[in-house]
């Protein structure tokens, strides 16, 4: 008798992010100024003063995909627009223009959170100019109420973090 072909180990499922679904509100009393990040990226005074207005993040999350998305402040009465990010949840790249508004893009995956808090981490790199990486972790605090992201900055070997 020939012997039973055994089935391959199925894929593990990417984890499940939907407690992360929905528009969360910064609390600015919690967050770090973002003055050296900016610095470290030498954004000009415009992108400056809208980072500092950046006041919520909404996530959507399917089993397919983690999506970012970031309302830029107005100018004066003009929307800006938003901040669209899209992320398999297979871990797979996937390239975005650059955040901090110069030409070209950034590749970025999804990751589990470090230290295996639960959440997930967005993990890119560009290339010059000012050629960096970051990794933003989305960590849920342990009542489920709170989003937490933090950051760390690598431009050109100099690394900064805020929250």
């Amino acid at each position: 008798m020939p012997p039973t072909p055994v089935a391959p180990e199925p894929a593990p499922a990417p984890p499940s992010h939907a407690r992360f679904a929905g528009r969360w509100t910064k609390d600015a009393a919690a967050s770090d100024p973002l003055d050296a990040a900016a610095g470290e990226l030498q954004l000009s005074g415009l992108v400056r003063g809208a980072l500092g207005k950046m006041r919520e993040v909404q996530i959507d999350v399917d089993g397919e995909r983690v999506r970012t998305r970031t309302p830029l402040p107005r100018l004066l009465f003009i929307p800006l627009g938003a901040v669209v990010e899209e992320f398999p949840a297979s871990g797979a790249p996937a390239a975005h223009p650059r955040r901090d508004q110069r030409p070209g893009k950034f590749e970025g995956r999804l990751e589990p959170a470090p230290h295996g808090a639960e959440g997930f981490a967005i993990r890119s790199t560009w290339a010059e100019p000012l050629a960096g990486a970051a990794c933003d972790a989305y960590c849920l605090s342990p009542d489920g109420d709170t989003l937490e992201i933090a950051a760390e900055l690598c431009v050109e070997g100099r690394c900064t973090r805020y929250k």
